[in-house]
């Protein structure tokens, strides 16, 4: 039940996000803004003197937050199903690294000093 909640909060955030997103640029600022690009979409949405288009922006904004918070709550006490494994033990060093084959040779490099400069 808890993965379904997530989920659906989840469907709110980016529903939210993206409305914000639109209502951001719609807006008109000082010099018009996006809204004007497409002839003025915004002020016939939301009227020319609209201050009901700041409470809206400002209550998506806290639908926003509210899921984001509620995701990170919710998902705390539901760990251990995704990907995400807290403490897990972590691998040794050149765990992944392929075998050295029997009888292989090692190699060594010349040891590290200024470089040499032959005169033409």
């Amino acid at each position: 039940m808890t993965g379904f909640l997530i989920g659906l909060l989840y469907v709110v955030f980016v529903i939210a996000c993206i409305l914000l997103i639109l209502v951001i640029l719609l807006q008109e600022g000082k010099g018009g803004g996006l809204g004007e690009a497409f002839g003025g979409i915004g002020g016939e949405t939301f009227g020319h003197k609209a201050g009901g288009v700041n409470k809206f922006t400002a209550t998506l904004a806290a639908v926003m937050i509210a899921s984001a918070v509620l995701i990170h709550t919710l998902g705390a006490t539901h760990r251990g199903t995704g990907l995400y494994v807290p403490n897990a033990p972590a691998e040794a060093p050149g765990a992944g690294m392929p075998d050295i084959p029997p009888g292989a040779q090692p190699v060594t490099l010349p040891p590290a000093g200024p470089a040499e400069t032959k005169p033409r």
